[in-house]
């Protein structure tokens, strides 16, 4: 499909789906629906030749439930609160999200956003998927998203963010993200609340103490990625009893010892492929029964 795709398409009064994904030669704009609401639940707008700015608009779409605009040309700061990933927009996330309390998937990754994170986040209760990472955000990061007890998928890496992690409540998350920022303290006793837990990453932190115990609650978990941190510890060797973990990776720590085999588990790391233990300060023989099956990196 090529040429200029007709706005009209977006007044029909009953539709409710419209995707012309993947369509690189249809271009068009967003637009301007000043007295309108539309009840369109999806839009799927990726991989097209749409441009210009976004019109502050957007936020009579109530309805929606998912948006894709990726691997367009949209430009100019975010007007609304939708999904606006991998396109060139910039500066503070200023805009109001109460009128899409609808939303399921809200993805603002990969593009030049700045300044705090809004307050009014909290009000996305359907909330499923959230993805910040890639963009420029900084100061503390609200509590109110840690009280978002539906969030499957939260990833703010690669910002700025700074303050503790209460995820405590966040029981229904599978997928939990926050390297690359500036969280700090030690993280909180509560992960085994968090059973549905998959992975972790929280890279590039300051956080430090001993690495939580009720780590090894979490059974589903398949990574673990503490790297380029302060914890100050032992080998977790009571992580053994993980039956699906394959990722795990401790190197650029403060971690130190012998690295022993658990007495509190009756097997260790059945399913671990990969380990990085560079950069700590662990002596003595490696227990090369446990490591048989892995991949490691202890230099």
């Amino acid at each position: 499909m090529h040429g200029q795709f007709p706005i009209g398409i977006f007044k029909l009064p009953n539709l409710r789906v419209l995707d012309v994904k993947y369509n690189q030669d249809l271009t068009g704009s967003w637009p301007h629906f000043q007295y309108w609401s539309s009840r369109l639940e999806e839009i799927d707008l990726g991989s097209t030749g749409f441009t210009g700015e976004l019109p502050t608009s957007m936020g009579n779409f109530g309805s929606l439930i998912a948006l894709n605009i990726g691997g367009c040309n949209f430009s100019g700061s975010i007007p609304s609160s939708i999904d606006l990933y991998d396109n060139q927009l910039s500066g503070p996330f200023t805009f109001g999200l109460t009128n899409l309390t609808q939303l399921v998937v809200l993805n603002l990754s990969g593009n030049h956003l700045s300044g705090p994170i809004p307050f009014g986040l909290m009000n996305l209760t359907k909330l499923y998927v959230l993805g910040l990472w890639e963009n420029e955000f900084e100061g503390q990061f609200t509590i109110s998203i840690f009280k978002q007890n539906n969030l499957y998928f939260l990833d703010i890496s690669a910002n700025y963010l700074s303050g503790t992690l209460f995820i405590c409540n966040m029981t229904s998350l599978h997928i939990l993200d926050v390297s690359d920022n500036y969280f700090s303290g030690s993280l909180l006793p509560c992960l085994h609340n968090i059973l549905e837990l998959r992975m972790i990453s929280l890279r590039g932190n300051k956080f430090q103490g001993l690495l939580p115990r009720s780590l090894s609650n979490c059974t589903m978990l398949e990574a673990i990625d503490v790297s380029d941190k302060q914890f100050n510890d032992t080998f977790p060797s009571w992580l053994g009893n993980l039956p699906n973990l394959k990722l795990l990776l401790l190197q650029s720590n403060k971690f130190y010892g012998q690295i022993l085999e658990s007495p509190e588990t009756n097997y260790q790391f059945p399913n671990l492929r990969i380990i990085d233990l560079s950069y700590n300060s662990f002596i003595g023989r490696l227990p090369l029964k446990s490591f048989r099956n892995w991949t490691m990196n202890s230099t």
